[in-house]
């Protein structure tokens, strides 16, 4: 099941009406999200993360739980820097940091 906030101005992602074990998709690009909201890190099944173009500095340790996320997009963000936790998800094969003002990538 594919769950769609794309382009609505939102500050907070509202929790969809549909069982969260069943989501594998969650697109809520062009934005103005500064945080992601708990329920997401409830989509046990989530394997894509999109959050382009919003206000994210930085994402919640608990991300690490999302052990089937396979592709997250965190293009256009202020993030300085790559998140830790991206680290910790293994199954983890696309990362997309376009127009991010990373300055250093980690040397590990």
């Amino acid at each position: 099941m594919e769950i769609r906030f794309t382009a609505q101005s939102l500050r907070e992602l509202p929790q969809p009406m549909v069982p969260l074990r069943e989501v594998r998709s969650v697109e809520a690009g062009f934005n103005r999200l500064e945080s992601l909201p708990a329920w997401i890190l409830n989509c046990q099944a989530l394997e894509r993360l999109v959050l382009n173009d919003n206000a994210l500095a930085t994402l919640p340790d608990e991300l690490a739980h999302l052990t089937d996320l396979q592709e997250i997009v965190l293009s256009t963000n202020p993030l300085c820097r790559i998140p830790a936790v991206l680290e910790r998800l293994p199954n983890l094969r696309v990362l997309r940091l376009a127009r991010a003002l990373i300055s250093a990538l980690p040397l590990t």
